[in-house]
């Protein structure tokens, strides 16, 4: 049984809607009074995220804010597999009231798009803890958490981004899915059809004209990657090791996958024996090893030092992709933070500070004035970390 539910997901909300967006809904509202109809953004849908476990709310935090059909696409086989009931467009309705053509013994309606082998996503219907959207959750996810992997595979470009998406998770993916379970569609309460027949995919014009309703530019105009690249780097030195490996396995036990988490191996003492201060010598390993490793691998990162223990999974928290976000400190009094032990550092912020930190700096006050001075800086109300007690000996020899 399909409840009577009609889900819309708009990612700044419905106050932010074209007032023919807020028209659309209303008319399916009308046209569907028994069902009960529910809006989702970005804000809402990532609190739902965090009561369902499991890594899907650090999956929705790593997909591009600027690509709000990405959001959408997962936004909507989630909500069907866990509440069930109908996922709706905000550009599309239904030509006949649901309750019309979707019977209370059916278990799922899909709709073939134009070209063969694909299947629309503007219009899902689907029972709870159905199979076919536990397997589009469970491919979507991994393509999100292994994105490096998969845009090497398909040859990715980011001028063809409208070919990008389409491929990445709908219809692309979705359609992978249904092809996987076309034999269910033989079988009672399993139904597909043309996309004509039932819905209006446009409450206006084409895909190039409904564009004009959005806040935000149309996912072919951006050339941006779908996915934030993003990596936890534990900063470390050799004979400190084992707490940096205490520190990976308080990630590993919040549910961060290994393959997020990269030890890098600084410098101390034995290194550059004439370097006096050892706040010179974390600085160094941080520029040469830290900041090389995230613009080689082109991903922004989450820095931290051997030792800090986390209480959360670092990608389930909510950061402004912009900005130096200041996650983790041993004090906070105001403006004045001390401690770099959970940074999250945006890509674009990397390379800026590898140009101008002084190596001679001391790293966690250059961090901190340097956001104040431009402006990047967002402080946690909470540190997210607690630390491992050790003796502070970064450059002692021993």
């Amino acid at each position: 049984m399909i409840p009577k539910n009609i889900f819309f997901f708009y990612d700044t909300g419905y106050d932010s809607l074209h007032p023919k967006l807020k028209e659309n809904i209303q008319f399916v509202k009308n046209q569907n009074p028994d069902y009960n109809v529910k809006i989702y953004d970005t804000k809402n849908f990532r609190e739902y995220l965090k009561t369902k476990g499991s890594n899907y709310l650090s999956c929705f935090n790593s997909i591009n804010s600027n690509m709000p059909a990405v959001l959408a696409d997962y936004f909507r086989v989630i909500i069907l597999y866990f509440e069930g009931g109908i996922y709706l467009d905000v550009k599309s309705n239904a030509k006949i009231p649901f309750n019309q053509f979707i019977k209370e013994q059916d278990k799922v309606w899909v709709v073939n798009g134009h070209s063969p082998n694909q299947w629309e996503t503007a219009f899902i219907a689907s029972e709870p803890n159905n199979i076919i959207m536990k397997d589009c959750i469970d491919l979507f996810n991994n393509r999100i958490e292994n994105y490096h992997e998969y845009i090497r595979t398909v040859k990715f470009q980011l001028r063809q981004s409208r070919h990008n998406l389409v491929k990445f998770i709908a219809p692309g993916a979705f359609s992978i899915i249904i092809e996987k379970h076309i034999g269910l569609f033989d079988t009672e309460g399993y139904h597909s059809e043309s996309l004509d027949i039932h819905l209006n995919l446009f409450i206006k014009g084409n895909w190039k004209t409904h564009q004009k309703l959005y806040t935000k530019p149309h996912y072919s105009k951006v050339k941006e990657h779908l996915v934030i690249r993003r990596k936890i780097v534990i900063l470390t030195i050799e004979r400190r090791l084992h707490l940096a490996k205490a520190t990976k396995q308080s990630l590993l036990d919040v549910g961060v996958k290994e393959n997020q988490i990269e030890i890098i191996r600084g410098y101390d003492k034995l290194d550059y024996p004439d370097m006096k201060r050892q706040n010179h010598l974390l600085t160094k390993g941080f520029i040469e090893k830290v900041l090389s490793y995230a613009l080689d691998n082109e991903t922004s990162i989450y820095y931290t030092e051997c030792g800090t223990l986390f209480d959360v999974n670092p990608f389930e928290i909510e950061v402004q992709e912009d900005k130096i976000n200041w996650l983790g400190y041993l004090r906070n009094r105001k403006d004045y933070i001390v401690g770099s032990k959970f940074i999250y550092l945006p890509i674009n912020i990397c390379k800026d500070i590898l140009s101008s930190l002084p190596p001679m700096a001391i790293l966690d006050r250059y961090i901190r004035n340097y956001g104040l001075k431009n402006n990047c800086l967002v402080v946690a109300d909470k540190s997210y970390i607690h630390l491992q007690d050790y003796p502070s000996d970064w450059g002692t020899k021993h």
